[in-house]
């Protein structure tokens, strides 16, 4: 009987690992250049920080730009449109290639649970597609996802592991509402790998270090950053026009480098509030079959030894709360929750979490038992369209103004 040598075993074993990666990455690149923005469209808010560099200052939200002028100096409308697409693309391979790596992972009787997992997140609206439309087309949402993905990558790798905690410090170099969106994920799987290593002194050092960094840079991007070198934001705005043809935003440097929280709260939060509230209720009243799906994962999980841990996981998303609370992009916030639960499901899924697999097992049964119902929450997912930012979810809105406009 011919026996395989060692390489041809493992490049065997990895065939379906490399199948599944092109397969998402096609779907994902239909969406993008379907979604695509013209160049005069992109929104101001999105493009303004790209107009920044170290040389204004140590800041948040100034390494993108710096990258941006090291790559591409000098800078102008038609590269940065370039880099933010550049940026997407790897931004899908790196999903493509983490939810490959779960899916390659499953056999026979979890297969379809956990590759329909990851049909149902690109079909609802947290895809990652959500950035690809002209209002979200360069938000640093992107740059937080590659940094979580990539993290999730590395987190079970020997040696690599180590880069995580420097990973969760760029994250939050990025922007700082990285700590309430998918930083929580990445201390997550650093949480759970110690648990993994029984506790080993390595695991341990690595989440202390990873919670350590994430707050200390934190607090000094939020409340230690010196004064831009500027008078009033209408300054920056003309300094910033004969830089470049890139669209600056006046309104944005203001309140983002000029004016204190309370002003940025009264300006912003307060007005609308109700509104957005009534909006993010119903979003949560269309999104319930996920929020299903969530719990009953969890509430499977809860019956490990290891119940403590998973009942902290669990409640990971909670630590978007003060996003909502401080700002009015709840849309970002419902997509972050969604993709960072997702993906940590998907991750535990990946280490054959051993009840993470008995779950993607059972869905499999439930999907073939009553394949036309879960089509059709794929169908229903993509009929919801993608979030938006500041205004949440279209079909949301439309219900909302609907109601308003029957009541009086």
């Amino acid at each position: 009987m011919l026996k395989l040598g060692p390489s041809i075993k493992y490049a065997y074993k990895l065939k379906p690992f490399y199948l599944y990666i092109p397969i998402i990455a096609f779907l994902l690149f239909l969406s993008l250049f379907h979604r695509l923005p013209e160049m005069t469209q992109l929104n101001d808010w999105c493009t303004t920080p790209y107009t920044f560099d170290y040389s204004y200052g140590f800041h948040s939200r100034l390494l993108m730009g710096t990258l941006f002028k090291l790559l591409l100096s000098p800078i102008s409308l038609k590269r940065l449109y370039l880099f933010i697409l550049a940026s997407l693309v790897i931004l899908v391979v790196l999903f493509s290639v983490f939810f490959s790596s779960a899916i390659a992972r499953s056999n026979d009787k979890s297969r379809i649970g956990i590759g329909y997992w990851t049909l149902l997140l690109m079909a609802s609206p947290a895809s990652i597609a959500f950035l690809f439309y002209w209002g979200n087309y360069g938000r640093f949402d992107l740059y937080l996802l590659g940094v979580m993905f990539t993290a999730l990558l590395l987190v079970d790798k020997k040696y690599f592991n180590n880069l995580v905690p420097l990973l969760l410090g760029i994250g939050m170099a990025i922007h700082q509402v990285f700590i309430f969106t998918y930083c929580a994920v990445i201390i997550g799987a650093l949480f759970y790998e110690s648990y993994r290593h029984a506790y080993s002194k390595a695991s341990v050092i690595r989440l202390l270090c990873g919670i350590i960094i994430t707050l200390i840079a934190f607090f000094y991007f939020q409340f230690a950053t010196t004064p831009l070198a500027f008078e009033t934001a209408k300054d920056v705005v003309s300094h910033m026009n004969t830089l470049s043809n890139i669209p600056v935003n006046e309104k944005m440097i203001d309140y983002e480098y000029f004016r204190s929280i309370s002003e940025h709260l009264d300006a912003f939060v307060k007005i609308g509030l109700k509104d957005r509230m009534a909006m993010g209720g119903i979003v949560i009243v269309l999104m319930s079959p996920l929020i299903v799906l969530y719990l009953r994962f969890w509430r499977l999980l809860y019956k490990s030894s290891w119940r403590f841990g998973f009942v902290c996981l669990s409640l990971l998303p909670l630590a978007s709360l003060p996003a909502f609370i401080l700002t009015i992009d709840w849309g970002r916030w419902f997509a972050a929750v969604i993709l960072a639960s997702f993906s940590l499901i998907a991750y535990l899924f990946k280490r054959q979490e051993p009840l993470a697999v008995t779950f993607f097992e059972g869905l499999t049964i439930r999907i073939k038992k009553s394949p036309y119902i879960y089509v059709a929450l794929l169908a229903y997912m993509m009929f919801l369209n993608k979030f938006e930012a500041a205004a949440i979810l279209s079909f949301a809105s439309k219900i909302l103004y609907f109601f308003k406009d029957y009541m009086v």
